[in-house]
């Protein structure tokens, strides 16, 4: 994602499904019972997932507009000025149990130097 201007963005991640359910029950053990049929990898429900780190890359076109400050959920997370790299970025224990609760994680990538 590029920013759309210089001032920076907050960008909010989620892994729940925010379509709106218009399906009756009878549609739905129908697809469960198709998706049940198809399955030959294991899969893990969405409620049973939860965001834990992130990993950014800054500067991946340019140097020239790299930001002064990432805040990953309130904390700001240090730069190194002028070099583009990837930023890997572990939630707390505090961070993680409250993106479950929310349900989503924020980055806010503040406005370039």
């Amino acid at each position: 994602i590029i920013s759309p201007n210089k001032e920076g963005f907050c960008l909010t991640v989620s892994l729940r499904d925010k379509q709106i359910n218009t399906k009756t029950k009878k549609e739905q053990d129908k697809q469960k019972k198709k998706e049940n049929e198809k399955k030959d990898v294991f899969e893990h429900p969405v409620e049973m997932c939860a965001i834990v780190a992130i990993r950014l890359l800054i500067g991946s076109t340019t140097t020239d507009y790299l930001p002064r400050e990432v805040t990953v959920m309130g904390r700001p997370v240090k730069l190194s000025q002028g070099v583009k790299r990837w930023y890997d970025m572990p939630l707390t224990d505090e961070e993680i149990i409250l993106g479950v609760r929310s349900g989503f994680v924020s980055v806010t990538i503040g406005p370039s130097f």
